[in-house]
């Protein structure tokens, strides 16, 4: 009897160290790693109007996002061949699909933050005079 109370215990054991170190793996954000600028897509809006629309598509020459971690992102620039050329370390973050990349005390946010597949693509806007005049530039980038 006592012999099978130690071995219902060591079972016991077994199954509570196999099974209750078993932690869920946490899941790698979908915007981790590197992401190349495809194309900008340009909206040009006169007293609230749209009057223009442009794409700048991009081969090897082009800029190079790494998200590093969850608040490191190098930036790279590439020449015609690909090779990359400059990299600056900034930091971000992603809130309420709002990218925010910081270089020193300089912010720049993004809106429509979104990853789809292996696609992301935000948003920023230029303003002439007031929102009236204004430019928009969506960007698409490319998981690497």
């Amino acid at each position: 009897m006592k012999n099978i109370n130690i071995k219902l215990i060591l079972i016991a054991m077994l199954f509570v160290s196999a099974f209750g170190a078993c932690k869920k793996e946490e899941e790698t954000p979908a915007h981790f790693g590197k992401w190349k600028i495809t194309s900008v897509q340009e909206i040009e809006f006169e007293d609230n109007v749209k009057i223009d629309e442009t794409t700048e598509t991009f081969g090897l020459e082009t800029t190079i996002m790494n998200f590093k971690d969850a608040t490191n992102i190098d930036i790279s620039e590439t020449d015609a061949s690909g090779a990359i050329i400059d990299t600056q370390n900034l930091t971000y973050k992603i809130e309420n699909g709002n990218l925010t990349l910081t270089y020193g005390s300089d912010s720049e946010v993004f809106t429509n933050f979104s990853v789809n597949g292996n696609k992301i693509s935000f948003k920023s806007m230029d303003y002439a005079t007031d929102i009236k005049d204004r430019w928009e530039y969506i960007y698409t980038l490319t998981k690497m």
